[in-house]
């Protein structure tokens, strides 16, 4: 959507900004100000400059004369406004950290749901622009799209591993090893840091085969079946272990700052993420399945699960063209196979219309169905009258 006009993007840019921060309304006329608000206040207003940013972006992208302006506003402005947005979404998270009974809760799970959500379309606007600029170098072939893909991810991939190296470092080595939580969180680190640290190299080793159909193949199902079997349960199990020591209060005392550890643990969940809603996924079409078998053999439908003669009586008579005139031998057919009746033939009439249909096929019928087929007289009201 691109906007032109300066008025129309403020008013988008007003509305977003409204939808953004009215949790803000209530809390900042509160007398008592707690640290909460300072941040959630920062992360909103931050999350406000998103909307005019993204119009800015679509119209720099619409001008040639504005090409360079545009490239200079996702290259170096997305990165830094994803990089804020982390930065101020871990501090607001660390003060429930050092202050488990912090208020605004529901304030916060729902600032957070849009620190999450909203940078994703700046992401998504990134990664776009940069598979069109690598995919202008003279050396890349235009009609192999995936090969722009493919170096993008990588650069994408490269910047957040060396993010993450130079995060890991700062807390691999607790500030304080005096108390036995410290000592346990070093040790944790030294397990899961690095687990985390192969999945990335794993991610890069896919990337670089991304295209190579003879290969690619193999090494896909190879690295699928390690991350599912693999690396989600195990790493599950650590990030539950972390959860619990964030959820001691004497774990501040091990670090200077909660915020690497808590961009760390974002990081985790990422990578995760695909893990949970396969396997739940799975849940939820396992219980589907249980649930639907229990009904059917438990509750069973009188329609199609009950006893096809439970009450029902048909009786088999031959066919005898004698008693029915002879333009009903002419036209008349089965309504269920719309054969015609032959002599001799096994045949049933429905007992309280009469109508005839061949014997066989009645008995189908009423495995599935207690009515006739032609006008359709339920069985039950013949059972009632006693037929």
């Amino acid at each position: 959507m691109q906007l032109k006009s300066i008025s129309e993007i403020a008013t988008f840019s007003a509305v977003a900004a409204a939808f953004i921060n009215w949790p803000l309304l209530r809390l900042l006329w509160l007398p008592n100000k707690h640290d909460v608000i300072f941040w959630m206040t920062a992360l909103c207003g931050l999350l406000s400059i998103y909307t005019p940013y993204i119009f800015l972006l679509k119209n720099a992208a619409g001008s040639w004369n504005m090409k360079l302006l545009h490239g200079l506003l996702i290259g170096l402005g997305v990165p830094t406004l994803i990089a804020a947005d982390v930065y101020l979404f871990a501090k607001l998270l660390e003060q429930y950290i050092m202050h488990p009974n912090a208020p605004y809760l529901g304030s916060t799970i729902y600032v957070s749901l849009l620190a999450i959500g909203i940078p994703s379309v700046l992401a998504f606007e990134f990664y776009n622009w940069l598979v069109s600029t690598i995919s202008k170098i003279p050396t890349f072939d235009d009609n192999n799209p995936s090969k722009a893909q493919k170096y993008a991810f990588l650069l994408i991939l490269s910047g957040l591993i060396i993010c993450y190296y130079f995060i890991s470092k700062t807390v691999m080595h607790p500030a304080s090893l005096d108390t036995p939580i410290c000592r346990d969180l070093e040790r944790y680190w030294e397990i899961s840091i690095p687990c985390l640290g192969v999945m990335l190299v794993c991610c890069v080793i896919a990337a670089f085969l991304w295209g190579d159909r003879d290969i690619q193949q193999k090494v896909k199902t190879i690295l699928l079946s390690t991350y599912f079997f693999l690396y989600f349960p195990f790493y599950s199990y650590w990030i539950s272990k972390g959860i619990g020591f964030l959820r001691n209060p004497k774990v501040v005392e091990c670090h200077e700052s909660m915020v690497p550890i808590i961009i760390i643990f974002i990081i985790k969940f990422s990578s995760v993420v695909v893990g949970i809603v396969t396997y739940g996924g799975f849940m939820v079409l396992g219980f589907v399945f249980v649930i639907t078998t229990l009904t059917t053999r438990l509750l069973p439908n009188s329609l199609e699960s009950a006893p096809a003669f439970k009450g029902i009586n048909l009786k088999a008579d031959k066919f005898r063209p004698e008693n029915h005139d002879e333009n009903f031998i002419k036209e008349e057919v089965c309504s269920i196979c719309l054969e015609k009746f032959a002599k001799d033939q096994q045949v049933s009439y429905w007992p309280q219309c009469r109508h005839v249909y061949h014997f066989p096929c009645l008995e189908k019928w009423v495995k599935k169905k207690f009515s006739c087929p032609i006008c359709h007289k339920d069985y039950i009201e013949i059972k009632q009258k006693g037929l």
